[in-house]
């Protein structure tokens, strides 16, 4: 955790960019639930399912009286121009909320970028000033090739991860909160059942997630192993030349090579393998909860409309990817 926090003194400068990237995350997932709320109004009034509203509601901040402004707004369309005209009007604000969802997530990684570049400049900064100040019998003990490939290739996968991590922790909460009381506020009883079976499912990913990264770690150490060899290879090339061990040399890389090149088949075949079973992890969720709810949608006294349950199912199906991302980060 140590390493973490170091790691966190380097972002420290880019606070603001931060900043704005988590408000421009919040505006995506209001967005994204204003756009799926439109489709419980829109089903009930176009179908003819609920009345139409003729009263404007009082306003409250709740999902309660967001959906009943929307039932009021769609009402008047109706009344006024007719289900038809009304049609277009709910695709067009669906698609205009898709479309400043999206342009909020464009700035939201935008200013993500300033955050990723910007630590990991400094993190290579740093590193290049120890390796000028450290004693000569520091290179003497270590590997050249291990030290470039600490500021070359870790740094990078410093990038990769830990930012990855950093950005995950700020955005996926958001949306998993907010997924989540909206999918409450639909249906408490379906939304306990769904909190039941998501964890198990969540804990099953993440640790797919952290066998992979162990052996990362381990392909990590095989890759500094090979780029140390290249390198006393061209320093040392004429006293490999003068003393005839160019064999040597050859089959010492090529054992090296074909120790990294066993890790990375391993690390792409459990990540090949990874991708399809927590896709097939998550249908299946999908459809135990379309079991669930089908069953209370069909009740003789149904606790769920069908119109909610459409929706419920819609963002359910949006908060998979970002609970997914969530576990293995967390694991």
């Amino acid at each position: 955790m140590k390493k973490f926090y170091r790691v966190l003194a380097y972002i420290k400068p880019y606070w603001g960019f931060a900043g704005l990237n988590v408000i421009f995350n919040i505006l995506t997932v209001a967005f994204s639930l204003f756009s799926f709320a439109l489709l419980i109004p829109f089903l009930n009034l176009l179908f003819g399912i609920n009345d139409l509203v003729i009263e404007k509601p009082e306003f409250s901040l709740s999902t309660d009286a967001l959906l009943k402004f929307l039932n009021y707004y769609i009402s008047q369309v109706i009344v006024s121009e007719g289900k038809m005209q009304a049609l277009v009007y709910i695709c067009a604000v669906i698609l205009g909320a898709f479309f400043f969802r999206n342009l909020a997530r464009f700035f939201a990684m935008y200013f993500m970028a300033n955050v990723r570049i910007g630590a990991v400049r400094g993190m290579r900064n740093d590193i290049f000033s120890k390796m000028m100040i450290l004693p000569l019998s520091f290179y003497s003990k270590h590997r050249k090739g291990d030290i470039i490939a600490r500021i070359t290739s870790d740094v990078q996968e410093i990038e990769y991860s830990i930012m990855n991590y950093l950005e995950m922790i700020v955005r996926d909460p958001i949306t998993i909160l907010a997924y989540l009381a909206f999918m409450i506020s639909l249906s408490p009883k379906l939304s306990l059942f769904v909190l039941i079976i998501l964890p198990v499912t969540g804990i099953i990913i993440g640790q797919i997630g952290k066998t992979l990264r162990k052996q990362s770690r381990v392909g990590q150490g095989h890759f500094a192993s090979l780029v140390a060899i290249i390198e006393e290879s061209i320093s040392g090339l004429r006293i490999i030349k003068a003393f005839n061990a160019i064999a040597y040399s050859l089959n010492k890389f090529a054992r090296q090579n074909a120790d990294y090149s066993r890790v990375l088949l391993w690390i792409y075949r459990r990540r090949d393998l990874s991708s399809p079973l927590s896709e097939f992890m998550s249908s299946a969720v999908i459809v135990v909860v379309l079991w669930f709810g089908g069953k209370m949608v069909l009740a003789d006294s149904p606790s769920i409309q069908a119109a909610d349950f459409i929706a419920y199912i819609v963002v359910f199906s949006q908060i998979i990817p970002p609970a997914k991302t969530f576990a293995q980060g967390f694991y």
